[in-house]
């Protein structure tokens, strides 16, 4: 009797969670989760039904642009599969795509909110998980096996998850480039790191040891993602900068509404700075001036091509480029490096 009332009282939360408001759908989707974690008779099929629910739920919060709603929705989606375990049973290949996909929604969302740290902790869950899969199908292998720092596993799964519009978007291409160059540099600093704490000397077979280290091995267990506190002033600032060194070589190729694209990209990464410096406010400033007259330039008719894409002449470059734009080896302020509604 007690088994039918838990089972009941899920149902409950999930029939919220499926049909009524954002708002309420978020609240019953976290009792839910919390009902499903804490009653003993709850079964891995409850587990997959939840984690799915969260999901299309967390996807919708995506599609309007409410990323702090999808970040943590995603979370729980995350939580309700790997629940799985603690009743004694064994995730199945099945459950690992699904984390692998929930992981890189997760990793999306992260980005639209300028936390990329965030972001690149759940990109490396979701290869953790598609590294479980056991049975992987053709497409997959050719995923595992490309040396391309996982962008081929990444895209496979994101044209699983996206629509093609979204995939051909400025804004994912950004997230893109910015997310594997954030996964190289953390690789590289992890291995010259102990190559740079060691005295002795580093021979052609030590450095390929190294190399072996970067390996994936998986571990027994998933975690919950823990609560990602909101990135530093730096942060955003570091993030900004990123947003324009893409901007300039955008603009550099006539990609001009691209450049347009991502230096509003950039704008928005130091509108989140909370103690703005002088700087910032020239910056922001700058910003928007470099882009009215990157509209201005695709307005004109002598500048069309049958491409749609624009002449460089004088912006980015020559007596017009702004002093806001940092070069490739420009510092951090202060020498610290590292939403909303739509």
């Amino acid at each position: 009797m007690e088994s039918r009332r838990d089972k009941g009282k899920l149902n409950y939360y999930l029939d919220y969670v499926r049909y009524d408001t954002f708002e309420s759908a978020h609240y019953y989707c976290k009792l839910a989760v919390t009902h499903l974690t804490t009653t003993a008779d709850i079964s891995s099929s409850d587990c997959r039904t939840v984690s799915e629910q969260c999901h299309s739920l967390a996807n919708k919060f995506f599609n309007v642009r409410n990323y702090d709603s999808a970040a943590d929705v995603y979370k729980l989606g995350i939580q309700s599969l790997i629940h799985i375990e603690k009743l004694s049973d064994e995730l199945i290949d099945s459950d690992f795509r699904n984390l692998a996909e929930l992981f890189i929604d997760l990793s999306d969302a992260y980005m639209h909110l300028f936390n990329q740290e965030a972001a690149g902790e759940a990109f490396a869950n979701a290869i953790k998980a598609f590294n479980y899969i056991k049975s992987k199908s053709r497409d997959e292998l050719k995923a595992a096996a490309a040396n391309d720092n996982y962008a081929s596993f990444r895209l496979l799964y994101e044209r699983r998850l996206s629509t093609t519009g979204y995939l051909r978007s400025c804004e994912f291409n950004n997230h893109e480039k910015m997310l594997h160059q954030h996964q190289e540099d953390k690789q590289t600093l992890e291995m010259f790191g102990d190559m740079a704490l060691s005295p002795e000397v580093v021979t052609e077979s030590k450095l390929e040891d190294m190399m072996d280290g970067l390996t994936f091995t998986p571990q027994p267990l998933f975690s919950v993602p823990t609560a990602r506190s909101e990135p530093s002033d730096n942060e955003y600032r570091a993030m900004g900068k990123e947003y324009i060194c893409l901007a300039r070589n955008q603009q550099n190729q006539q990609l001009i509404r691209d450049a347009i694209k991502t230096l509003t990209q950039a704008r928005s990464a130091y509108q989140q700075i909370q103690q703005k410096l002088e700087s910032d406010y020239l910056t922001i400033k700058d910003i928007g001036d470099n882009i009215l007259q990157l509209q201005i330039q695709g307005s004109q008719p002598q500048w069309q091509a049958s491409s749609g894409r624009v002449s460089t002449t004088g912006l980015f470059g020559g007596q017009t480029q702004s002093s806001f734009l940092p070069s490739a080896d420009t510092r951090m302020e202060h020498g610290e490096i590292s939403p909303q509604w739509g």
